[in-house]
């Protein structure tokens, strides 16, 4: 296996994991509506966050979303799956 398609077979691997955890927490976490406009909502819109992920490759927005709330003003960690979930549910 070449190194393009290992990192090509690493970046599923870990977007289907990303894609399995957000599922889980968000069966755990508090609604993220409110989470969003709390840790959120004062400087970005949810719509403005979707158009921004959804201007991503379908296979890197969860990734891309978590890494962004992980160093930009970071939800705690328990949180950040729940808010990822509800900015994803509407992004075409």
């Amino acid at each position: 296996m070449g190194r393009s398609q290992a990192l090509l077979l690493a970046a599923w691997t870990i977007t289907g994991i990303v894609v399995a955890a957000s599922a889980l927490f968000a069966q755990l976490a508090p609604p993220a509506g409110p989470l969003f406009d709390a840790r959120c909502g004062g400087c970005h819109t949810l719509a403005d966050v979707r158009a921004r992920v959804g201007s991503r490759a379908a296979e890197a927005r969860a990734g891309f979303l978590l890494e962004l709330l992980s160093r930009h003003f970071p939800p705690p960690e328990a949180d950040r799956s729940a808010i990822a979930s509800v900015i994803l549910e509407g992004v075409p």
